[in-house]
């Protein structure tokens, strides 16, 4: 007779596959990382009782587990059993499919978040300390026959209580249109057709991306989920959103992991939230939504609001005034009725002392001022949600934020190509266009607006006399891309060689800091390039970005060298002459 086994439920294995089928049942447990025994299985389950579903001595939650258990197996598997897990293909999921999965798991979003509803902002606007205040003491008021100040109370508390209700029940619906338009665009890998299927790179909204869609990100990208790679290429990821840290991180999809290697440390897989620097390559959704690693970090936000200390301040004057006019109505009343013997009269006299000490304008005023402030920021196209923000933007000395972009339609226009004394140059417009017509790793607006530009307007570069060799990609840290190109030169009907150049395209400021010398491109002259030169170049630039216009650099390098497996990126040799200038 074998050991008895107790069960698994109880068994505290951290490599276990907590939902190896994220849409359904478990498919796959590891024998090696089971723990069998009577002892070990009663000591867990105490352990999980008395710690409230803690792991890890208090760190982790039981979903937290699920996700580092999840994501560390998949890290150790290879790429054909990774597909078995999440029950995907190499061709991807099927539209239908898709569909199907995301109607079972629903919108891909980490956090939930709704705005409130109505009654909601209204409980909040009516429910403040000194409201209560003036209701109660109007109440007294109508006992004690003295309705006209009591219905002067109520008029101040509608009033108070209307105005913030609807400066933020409007500011909500505004809110709530915006996120409407609010999209990040993602490229899925779909399958389609019935008998033969075919490979389809489709552009789906994040929330609609499911566990087992493969994913093709580049530069720039937003992973819409946790993915294990499946194929990278130069792969550089900042995870600064998950660890605060603004170092990079080299992924790549060759490797099998360890467990002794930390969970975002692990080459191959990347997290929700975090984005792609440099590089490219191809990726397996296995986590979407609550069971990313990204929302365990965050599951603990937006549940509820601390006050702040403005509240806190309210909260502690409406006690001191409550203390205050209990304190004082209690000493006049039993003063008025020992000295008076007119239990009525004194009651009627102590509450025109209680209303007499109680701020009432003050909630009117409050909500006032909130409100104006929230219509001058409309004013400047600010959409203020909730009217405490006004305070907490008027209680900052400083605030540091970083541009996200601006509400364009994401095109660029090519206004003009000049060289580095301001003359058009057709040669400069040659040498853009070859950059951006061979560049293949991702063609961002510049550069349709570069091929636009060429091709409206009846330029014939002859793109296919040349041959491209090799890329050097676009990233956020060069802030550059290079194209190796070769084209085969006649001298003579008896000799041929061919001609190696690489054409440099990018920021200013990033290209100028690699050249070694400018080109005279009217005199056919290479000369060094000199500080003088720098700086001349940098006013221009400025005096175009003061149009309103963007500037980026061409620059150019002849390759001496034909053994393709030597050729060598050399940053100071470069000889720029070259300026585009786009709207």
């Amino acid at each position: 007779m074998g050991r008895f086994k107790f069960p698994t439920i109880f068994s505290r294995n951290i490599l276990q596959l907590p939902y190896s089928k994220p849409i359904k049942e478990n498919l796959v447990h590891n024998p090696e990382t089971q723990r069998d025994g009577f002892p070990n299985s009663i000591i867990a389950f105490f352990w999980r009782l008395f710690c409230r579903n803690k792991i890890d001595g208090g760190s982790r939650t039981e979903e937290e587990e699920k996700v580092y258990s999840w994501l560390y197996a998949l890290a150790r598997s290879e790429k054909d059993l990774v597909f078995e897990y999440v029950q995907s293909t190499e061709r991807g999921l099927s539209f239908t499919e898709a569909q199907r999965r995301l109607k079972e798991t629903g919108p891909n979003v980490p956090i939930d978040f709704s705005f409130p509803s109505w009654w909601h902002l209204l409980w909040v606007a009516f429910f403040h300390p000194f409201n209560i205040i003036l209701i109660v003491l109007s109440a007294l008021s109508y006992i004690a026959s003295d309705g006209p100040n009591g219905c002067i109370m109520l008029v101040l508390v509608f009033i108070s209580v209307t105005l913030r209700f609807y400066q933020e029940y409007s500011s909500s619906k505004a809110a709530m249109k915006l996120s409407e338009f609010v999209r990040c665009p993602i490229k899925v890998q779909r399958c389609a057709g019935r008998v033969v299927q075919t490979e389809l790179v489709v552009q789906v909204d994040q929330r609609d991306v499911v566990p087992g869609d493969i994913v093709i990100f580049e530069p720039g990208d937003l992973f819409p989920g946790d993915v294990r790679l499946l194929s990278s290429k130069y792969l550089v990821v900042s995870q600064a959103s998950l660890t605060g840290e603004s170092y990079t991180t080299e992924k790549t999809a060759d490797i099998e992991e360890d467990i002794t290697t930390p969970l975002l440390d692990l080459k191959n897989i990347c997290f929700m939230g975090t984005n792609v620097i440099s590089g490219s390559g191809t990726g397996l959704v296995v986590s979407t939504g609550s069971k990313t690693y990204m929302s365990t970090m965050f599951s603990t936000m937006g549940k509820q609001r601390l006050p702040d200390d403005f509240e806190k301040g309210i909260c502690c004057i409406s006690y001191v005034v409550v203390t205050v006019i209990l304190g004082v109505v209690i000493i006049i009343i039993v003063t008025a009725d020992l000295s008076c013997h007119i239990l009525s009269g004194s009651f009627l006299f102590g509450i025109s002392v209680a209303s007499a000490l109680t701020p009432q304008m003050l909630p009117l005023i409050v909500n006032t001022c909130l409100a104006k402030g929230a219509l001058a920021m409309a004013k400047d196209r600010c959409i203020v949600k909730s009217a405490t923000a006004i305070r907490d933007m008027g209680s900052m000395d400083i605030i540091c934020i970083d541009k996200t972009g601006t509400l364009t339609m994401n095109i660029a226009i090519m206004v003009n190509h000049i060289d580095c004394w301001g003359m058009p140059r057709e040669k400069v417009l040659c040498y853009a266009f070859l950059n951006s017509y061979f560049k293949t790793d991702q063609k961002y607006p510049l550069d349709d607006a570069i091929l636009a530009y060429v091709f409206t307007n009846g330029y014939r570069f002859q793109p296919s006399k040349w041959r491209k060799i090799d890329e050097i990609p676009f990233d956020f840290i060069r802030r550059r891309v290079s194209i190796i190109l070769e084209m085969e030169v006649s001298e003579n009907i008896n000799q041929h060689f061919h001609e190696k150049f690489m054409v440099t395209k990018g920021a200013l400021e990033e290209v100028l800091r690699v050249c070694s010398f400018v080109e005279h491109v009217d005199k056919g002259e290479i000369t060094i390039f000199t500080p003088e030169d720098y700086q001349r170049i940098l006013g221009m630039s400025e005096e175009i970005s003061n149009e309103g216009l963007r500037v980026i650099g061409v620059a150019t390098k002849r390759l001496k060298t034909v053994c393709l497996n030597i050729l060598s990126f050399d940053p100071t040799s470069f000889s720029f002459s070259h300026f585009l200038c786009n709207e």
